[in-house]
């Protein structure tokens, strides 16, 4: 048995964020929590809520709206998420990844909450 230690494989996630603490990743997280605020006060300010909405002229572009919102926030969510999920999977004991991986997904479930609110709006 060969008593060397071979190193295993890693992905090359550094094209994508340097670290999790790189001013990169902590901006592109400040901006990716920003853009959720800004999402659930357009929720707001449009009453988006499980009641039908009051003028169909101003239900359309209140849809467009949060459409763009929420897809703009998707792909945000897509690139941070999927960095995450890289270094976690090359190495479970990196306690800090674990830890934003948790925090990233109790904030999907926040963009979750409001993508129902919307289904329910929209059948309304």
């Amino acid at each position: 048995m060969n008593a060397a230690r071979t190193e295993l494989p890693r992905w090359d996630v550094e094209s994508i964020f340097p670290s999790l603490d790189s001013s990169e990743y902590v901006s592109a997280r400040e901006a990716w929590r920003a853009s959720l605020d800004e999402l659930r006060a357009l929720f707001e300010r449009h009453g988006i809520t499980a009641d039908p909405p009051s003028a169909a002229e101003d239900s359309g572009s209140a849809l467009e709206e949060v459409i763009a919102a929420i897809s703009s926030l998707e792909e945000s969510t897509r690139r941070l998420s999927s960095y995450v999920r890289a270094l976690v999977s090359t190495n479970a004991s990196d306690s800090a990844a674990v830890a934003e991986q948790s925090r990233l997904s109790a904030d999907r479930a926040t963009v979750a909450s409001l993508q129902t609110r919307l289904d329910r709006w929209i059948v309304a």
